[in-house]
């Protein structure tokens, strides 16, 4: 019992040291042009010896420095302490005795509960933990952008955006250079100052891996960059058009009806997925009818037939986004073999909320399939106006299936669980 209650007491006690531990820093950064910034010394080192003292979750590495690209170090050619903390019981020491390369540190916080386990002196530790030690082959760009802390600020952020675009290319910072562009303000601005030459090559580029091409495409649409538009109509790369579409599309811009369709013809997933929210973006917010209506009815028969699963859900996810003109187009999806797209197509008229959505989910209780009518549920519920409610309160009282009682409460929230 002793035995016990000593494990709890060491517990306990554990709980506000590892709380201690996450307080002692703020959340890393997550690339490397942030850790330059946030780092307060910058250098070239190699680690000669690597320790962890007893009984104490952190490993202690002595780094011996050469050049110094950012701050000082506490002696000149001399060691430096840093010191990662071992937070989870899988994590293990980053580096080995041995390493070379570039260090970018930040001093080790005075309050950090872990001063108590180490002797007085300096202590650092890693700006960007997950890459204590970077590549020596990063130490010219580390140069580079360091160089450009002394610019004014406005000609600072200018060219910190065309070395970042500079090393999309670079398959050693291609992400980091992404997720920073991500974070600078006024992206779209600047760009549009810059130009949007270099843009347009790495997105021809065939050698750029795909994925990294799409990343550079979600950029420009995630921070708006409407101004790009006319740039990515000009764009013609292989294996990339549908994400070029699905880009100009979501930015405002048109793309011709009939290769928005041919987008879902392509061979991969991926592909038909960024045709099919172009497709479904173009379609929502055409004033054609005509244009509605092919979209309504390519949708439907790609929710229909299409081998994948995630691209069937994905056409149907799209018909409720158009609106209203989509419910009959749904409501035989109801009736699918596959659940998922049944379930889709409930949540689908859900969003749509229309008095013929409404009348179509109703309609399932007295001929639908009970997993159609377990999506007619959710979906009125969703809907949550009073003739839904009411629907849902009739079906509780004269239910077509003894299970449906039970999955209206569930639902609703009447219920904690459902199996």
């Amino acid at each position: 019992m002793m035995r016990v209650c000593q494990r709890r007491h060491a517990a306990v006690l554990a709980v506000p040291l590892l709380l201690l531990a996450f307080r002692a820093r703020a959340t890393p950064p997550d690339n490397v042009f942030a850790a330059l910034d946030a780092a307060t010394l910058v250098c070239t080192c190699q680690i000669e010896q690597v320790e962890q003292p007893a009984g104490a979750r952190l490993v202690i590495a002595r780094a011996h420095t050469g050049e110094v690209l950012k701050g000082s170090v506490p002696v000149p050619g001399g060691a430096l302490a840093v010191v990662q903390e071992l937070v989870f019981p899988s994590d293990v020491a980053s580096v080995t005795k041995g390493t070379s390369g570039l260090c970018v540190l930040e001093p080790m916080p005075t309050h950090s509960a872990y001063r108590a386990v180490l002797t007085a002196g300096p202590y650092f530790q890693y700006a960007m933990p997950k890459t204590p030690v970077m590549a020596s082959s990063l130490v010219e760009l580390a140069r580079q952008w360091l160089a450009l802390e002394k610019l004014p600020a406005g000609e600072r952020t200018t060219q910190r955006v065309q070395l970042l675009l500079a090393r999309v290319a670079d398959a050693q910072v291609s992400q980091d250079a992404l997720t920073e562009l991500g974070s600078t303000p006024e992206l779209g601005a600047l760009l549009e100052r810059i130009g949007y030459d270099h843009i347009g090559a790495l997105l021809r580029d065939d050698h750029l891996p795909l994925d990294r091409r799409r990343a550079l495409l979600t950029l420009l649409v995630d921070r708006h960059v409407t101004a790009a538009v006319a740039m990515l109509q000009a764009v013609h790369a292989t294996g990339l058009t549908p994400f070029l579409h699905q880009a100009i599309v979501a930015l405002g811009g048109s793309i011709p009806v009939a290769a928005l369709h041919d987008d879902l013809k392509a061979g991969t997933d991926d592909e038909r997925l960024a045709g099919i929210d172009a497709l479904g973006t173009s379609a929502a917010r055409s004033k054609d009818d005509r244009t509605r209506q092919d979209a309504i009815a390519t949708l439907a028969a790609v929710a229909a037939q299409d081998g994948s699963a995630a691209v069937r859900i994905a056409a149907v996810d799209q018909l409720g986004r158009i609106g209203g003109d989509a419910c009959a187009a749904l409501e035989p999806l109801l009736g699918a073999p596959d659940t998922h797209v049944v379930y889709a197509a409930g949540r689908a008229l859900g969003v749509i909320g229309s008095p013929a959505a409404l009348q179509t989910l109703a309609q399932q209780f007295k001929q639908g399939s009970y997993d159609a009518q377990v999506a007619a549920v959710f979906a009125l519920r969703e809907m949550a106006t009073p003739d839904a409610m009411r629907v849902l309160a009739d079906v509780k009282t004269n239910p077509p299936d003894p299970r449906l009682p039970r999955v209206i409460d569930f639902a609703t929230g009447k219920e904690a669980g459902h199996n």
